[in-house]
């Protein structure tokens, strides 16, 4: 739902629309669209299952408030609604489950926010700017872009297993390959050796290696940087 999108007119988009189970919930939110500029006419009654329906033979709105109060697994009809939603689109559940799993289960699905009801001034106020903030917000489209931090972890079961020359090997690569900042720096870090005699051999050959150690935690960070 959240989509990468691209800046640009609305065209037959709404800038706003709500779905809401409650008229007492509607009441506090129309004075606030009325503020964002947005029609209030677009604040209708019904909850998530109503939104589905209607966006399925619609355009989207760019922000699109979405009432949870009567939906029996709300994940599941959150993903009815992102097949029903265009790209772009930024989504803010309400309901009346107080639940830290469930807020974040919403975000994980590409929900922009949950509101827990009843529904206040102060908080539409503060809600629905920060979503028009986010929907005007240019975002890169760009699926080939490396990125620039990127960890990896090598465990071994035991010791003498090749741990540490796959963590040396790997951090070689990672230098060597991408288009690393110059001079490309690639750290490693080694738990519960100090530091281990694999490591420190393999890497004495590469220019600008350096190794800190730390007896307490029984750990050895190191950094490979590689001279072109």
């Amino acid at each position: 739902m959240n989509a990468p999108w691209k800046p640009g007119p609305l065209g037959n988009r709404d800038p706003f629309a709500a779905f809401i189970c409650d008229e007492t919930a509607l009441d506090v939110l129309r004075p606030v669209v009325i503020e964002m500029g947005w029609q209030p006419e677009k604040c209708n009654k019904g909850g998530l299952r109503n939104a589905v329906q209607s966006l399925s033979i619609s355009a989207s709105p760019a922000i699109l408030l979405v009432d949870l109060s009567e939906s029996g697994d709300p994940l599941n009809d959150i993903n009815a609604l992102a097949e029903v939603c265009e790209p772009g689109t930024v989504v803010i559940a309400a309901g009346q489950v107080n639940d830290v799993r469930l807020y974040r289960d919403l975000l994980a699905s590409g929900i922009h926010d949950y509101l827990l009801k009843p529904l206040s001034t102060a908080q539409l106020r503060d809600a629905l700017p920060q979503a028009q903030a986010v929907f005007m917000a240019p975002k890169s489209t760009d699926g080939d872009t490396v990125k620039k931090h990127v960890s990896t972890a090598v465990v071994g079961t035991r010791g003498g297993v090749g741990a540490s020359t796959m963590a040396t090997s790997l951090a070689w690569l990672f230098s060597a390959d991408h288009e690393l900042p110059t001079p490309p720096r690639v750290p490693i870090t080694a738990v519960d050796t100090c530091p281990p005699a694999t490591l420190t051999s393999a890497v004495l050959g590469a220019a600008n290696t350096t190794w800190a150690c730390d007896s307490d935690s029984r750990s050895a960070v190191g950094e490979i940087g590689l001279s072109r």
